[in-house]
């Protein structure tokens, strides 16, 4: 792991700062963004003679004692606020915080920027400044319980992944296309994967067709806008931002001892046959439970030996940011590391083979003013990093190694011989020592490099409000694997207690490959007419588009969309709004002869509290009802579904010597029907803000009509070809609150939000074929609902089975101890037309809950996320004793059924060979509802006449944590993260943001 730490000079600063005294004659106040806790510059200062200063870029402004009267303080997007100078002796050199003006805030859209009170779509947004500095490498993780409406779950922990599940409310598909679609800085995003945060300027994700509709043929599952930082009018400005984090495991399974695992695997082993002789005799429990014969009788926790109990990550960033009138720049660097949670054995290899990961980001930008008419802007953004696996690299290598560690029962065998040689036996070959430190290592390294250039020309010297726009986008990110890979070899007692090797340590065997690589071309050009005529107010653009996809890795076929699209916006009097939008587009996955698609949406708006009965109205401060109605087009995943397929056959035989020959069969029934799937979407919601702008909220109600989702299959198996057809269909509907209340009390601050979001779905047609009974359908249920049989209760030894159900055609013995299923149609077996919906996989509710304060310079921000109504599956290693008969055993299993157990134990029997208990049921699936206490940052600001010393214009120290405490239902998993991949962490951090 490289030797980073922060720069000497900064902790210098930091104890001048901390040890220097004040003295000043004047009243010095700063004034910062509750939110970002940054300087807000050019705000107005305003005394009751009308006399104006403004902060300087600081967010400082400075009176002297002659002024000692009360003073307004407001600037553009927030609320103001009134500062007392009379008590100069606690206002001097003190902090205050502007709350942003919810609906005074732009907010950014499809291809332009807004007013937020004009927006008549369904649309959040945070700033980047809230997400800054949560821990990890995935942006959109940080996300989580933010926004009303938006889904994200963290599948895992694993460096350089930390794999997310994203959605906006829910899921609108059961076809194969269900991603989000992402945009940074209106462009395609190839890459979004570890985004330095410092670098992120705001988040918006857009809901509705209203604020959709123009993405065309991707607009169905949401989009999500993300605006980096670009360079802003003043003097040259830098911010230097470190952070140090360490990292902890949320939940890692805990396996029994050896003699506890020796005891259990007897009673499995006489559970299944009563004359069996059991493996371990009651010698061998004693010495493995009195640890006195540790390489014949070891006992290793296996995962306490080879996983950290914490692990380090760094990060640093640096910005330079400035500019004039003519040019604006910004100018961004950041590294990260993050040195994986595997314990390997460091002074053996001379290369990592930790699952560590390091990322350089590269960012710069100009804003130019060519002309009075002309300007451009040029954006380029460039990252490269690197991960490290043991042995070969996959994407689940992390997986393999902890499926591994936990199937390896504690009695198997010490890593290590006494004679310094790696171990192993035939049942468990694998040693995780030689895994972790004698398989060599693989390397997955990405570039990626995107360029930008967008312009723009007023035209308004010919016809006023008339103005030329475009862009020119190129995105190129390949993966490069390196595979240095090598075998070894295990040592092993016979019955004689000789040493046998098994196997072979041999040399590197050399590998590598691109493993993906694309390359992305985006290009716009579009008119806008915008201007005002007295009352009315008119917004209209029209574009041409085109967006290509190039694989250069594994031949792929140019991947293309292209069409125009418009959209016009009016407003009367600044209270009656309409938006009318639309978007014609095409692509090459369909027939030729129909290939481009039309998405149509409208939405209105009424700015209730401008009119003249609400206006000036001390409590209701602001009302907007809005209303959308369209329909967003969804894509399809494959080409040329709409010719048939013909491959190779079954061989046939001819002539009396049987001479073979092959066959041509038809694999696919052409269907010139293929199209994309239309989802009509409505949405009903208002805005509002009241009691002095103190509490404001949205509510949103929405529903959605999908049709034409592909289905695969659509004839009969018997047909021998498969045929895919677009008559599928689905309702999502749903309802999000999203409340905001600030206040402040003198210098106190403080804020509480909540958001609040429910989704159900609902598949209307699959071409299901007929079942028996209602309750094996598919059709009426949710996307992603988990079928199997009905856990009714324990066999007992009570039990005369002959009288109940048979359930032969589950496991051909069953007995007492394992699991009743119910027999849902009473015809007296067990069998397919008794599996029914057991359970969710995606949640119908997300919600958070956050609370701010700022006191002087002090700030905290609190964070709790949630999850309700869904479920999980436990199975497979740590969950099932003795999973493949050579599996682990943990705590849960000390309460299997026993006799005299009745229905109070808490897993079933034992057992080495009986496959009833592991058949997919609802016994196994668990409620996944989780409340965790997300996020949490103490910071502290330092007085500016303690950071003016040091030539610094702000200084914030700052701890975080991350992942607190979880609030479930669950013992051994996270109930965000998949079985048996690289956990989910807890992180604690401790930075620094500093501007020069």
């Amino acid at each position: 792991m490289p030797d980073i730490s922060i720069p000497k000079y900064i902790t210098l600063c930091m104890l001048f700062l901390f040890s220097a005294t004040l003295s000043a004659k004047d009243v010095s106040v700063r004034i910062l963004d509750a939110r970002t806790k940054k300087p807000v510059s050019n705000a107005e200062v305003k005394n009751k003679a009308d006399i104006v200063t403004q902060t300087d870029i600081n967010g400082i402004f400075v009176a002297d004692n002659s002024q000692a009267e009360i003073v307004s303080v407001s600037a553009i997007g927030y609320l103001p606020i009134h500062v007392d100078l009379k008590e100069k002796e606690n206002v001097k050199n003190s902090i205050y915080y502007l709350t942003p003006d919810y609906f005074a805030e732009k907010t950014q859209l499809l291809y332009e920027t807004r007013d937020r009170k004009y927006v008549t779509g369904a649309v959040s947004s945070i700033k980047g400044g809230e997400v800054e500095n949560v821990a990890g490498t995935n942006r959109l993780n940080s996300l989580s319980g933010r926004m009303a409406g938006l889904d994200v779950r963290q599948l895992n922990g694993l460096p350089g992944s930390e794999a997310s599940s994203v959605r906006i409310r829910g899921i609108h598909t059961f076809g194969s296309m269900q991603n989000v679609t992402y945009l940074v800085d209106g462009h395609v995003a190839a890459d979004i994967r570890m985004l330095d945060p410092y670098d992120i300027e705001e988040v918006t994700i857009l809901k509705d067709a209203a604020a959709t509709v123009l993405y065309g043929l991707k607009s169905s599952n949401g989009v999500i806008l993300i605006n980096t930082k670009k360079g802003k009018k003043g003097s040259l400005k830098v911010n230097f931002n470190a952070e140090m984090t360490m990292q902890t495991p949320l939940k890692l399974f805990k396996f029994l001892d050896s003699h506890q695992y020796a005891t259990l695997y007897n009673e499995a082993l006489l559970n299944d046959d009563p004359n069996a002789t059991p493996l371990y005799s009651e010698e061998d429990i004693a010495l493995y439970k009195s640890g006195k014969s540790p390489y014949s009788h070891p006992n290793v926790d296996w995962v306490d030996l080879f996983l950290k109990d914490q692990t380090l990550m760094q990060r640093y960033n640096l910005d330079i940011s400035g500019g004039s009138e003519t040019a604006k720049y910004y100018v961004a660097a950041s590294y990260v590391h993050n040195g994986g949670i595997f314990n390997i054995d460091e002074g053996l290899n001379t290369y990592n083979t930790n699952s560590a990961v390091d990322v350089l980001n590269l960012h710069g930008n100009v804003d130019l003013s060519i002309s009075k008419n002309l300007s451009v802007f040029v954006d380029i953004k460039a990252k490269k990093d690197k991960r490290n696996a043991q042995g070969y690299y996959s994407a689940s290598f992390d997986q393999s190694i902890l499926n591994q560690l936990y199937r390896m029962p504690n009695n198997a065998y010490q890593p290590i011989t006494y004679n310094g040689m790696v171990a192993g036996s035939s049942t468990y070959p694998s040693n995780p020592y030689g895994l972790l430190n004698k398989s060599g290592y693989g390397i997955m390294e990405t570039n990626y490099i995107s360029s930008t250039v967008d312009f723009k020309y007023n035209l308004g010297d010919f016809v006023p409000g008339l103005s030329l726009f475009g862009n020119f986008g190129f995105q190129s990110y390949a993966d490069i694997v390196t595979n240095r890979v090598k075998s070894f070899s295990y040592y092993s007692q016979n019955s004689s207690g000789n040493w046998i090797q098994t196997g072979t340590d041999s040399q590197f065997t050399l590998g590598g490959s691109y493993s993906t690589g694309y390359r992305f071309f985006d290009h716009m050009a579009g008119l806008n007419y915008a201007r005002y005529f007295g009352k009315h107010y008119v917004d209209a653009s029209f574009m041409v588009n085109r967006h290509q996809t190039n694989e250069f890795v594994g031949g792929g076929i140019t991947d293309t969309y292209q069409g125009i699209k418009g959209k016009l916006a009016y407003r009367f009097a600044d209270r009656y709004l309409v938006d009318l939008a639309f978007a014609r587009e095409g692509s090459n996955r369909f027939p030729k002869a129909d290939r481009f698609g039309f998405f149509p949406a409208a939405s209105v708006g009424w700015i209730v509290s401008e009119e003249n009965f609400l206006k000036d109205n001390e409590m209701l401060n602001f009302l907007k009802l809005r209303a959308s109605i369209g329909t967003n087009g969804n894509t399809v995943s494959n080409y040329f579904d709409y010719l048939s397929a013909f491959g190779t056959g079954n061989t046939v035989y001819f002539g009396t010597t049987a001479v073979g020959m092959s066959t041509l069969t038809q694999t696919k029934l052409g269907s010139k029907g293929i199209t994309w799937e239309e989802n009509t979407k409505q949405n009903v919601g208002l805005d509002f803000s009241v009691f002095n702008n103190r509490l404001t909220g949205s509510i949103d109600v929405f529903n959605e009509d999908v049709k034409h989702i592909i289905i695969a299959g659509a004839v009969s198996s018997m047909f021998g070809a498969d045929l895919y057809s677009p008559v599928g269909e689905m309702n999502n509907k749903g309802y999000e609150v999203q409340l905001v209340w600030n206040d402040r009390i003198d210098e106190l601050s403080y804020n509480i939000g909540l958001n609040y979001g429910f989704t159900k779905n609902k598949i209307l047609n699959q071409m299901e074929i007929d079942r028996e009974y209602p309750w094996m359908y598919r059709t009426g249920n949710p996307y992603g609902s988990t079928f199997g049989y009905v856990f009714d209760r324990y066999f007992t030894e009570d039990d005369d089975l002959s009288t109940l159900p048979d359930q032969s055609l589950i496991s051909a013995k069953y007995q007492a101890g394992d699991l009743k299923y119910k027999d849902l149609n009473n015809d007296g077996v067990i069998n397919d037309k008794d599996i029914a919906k057991i359970g969710n996989t995606y949640p119908e509710i997300n919600y958070g809950l956050s609370m701010g304060m700022q006191y002087k310079g002090f700030d905290l921000a609190i964070l709790f996320q949630g999850v309700a109504n869904v479920d999980t599956y436990l199975s497979g290693d740590g969950e099932w004793a003795f999973y493949n008969k050579t599996g682990n055993v943990t705590a849960q299993h000390l309460g299997r059924w026993q006799p005299g157990s009745g229905q109070n134990a808490t897993y079933p029997r034992l057992t080495l060979t009986s496959t009833n208990n592991t058949a997919t049921s609802s016994y196994w699936m668990k409620d996944a509802s989780f409340l965790r206490l997300k996020n949490m940052e103490i910071g502290y600001t330092l007085p500016a006449t303690w950071t003016k010393r040091v030539k610094l214009s702000r200084a914030r120290v700052f701890l975080s944590g991350n992942n607190l405490i979880t609030w479930d239902s669950l013992d051994n998993k996270d109930p965000e993260s998949y079985d048996n991949r690289y956990p989910n962490v807890r992180s604690f951090s401790l930075g620094a943001n500093l501007s020069f």
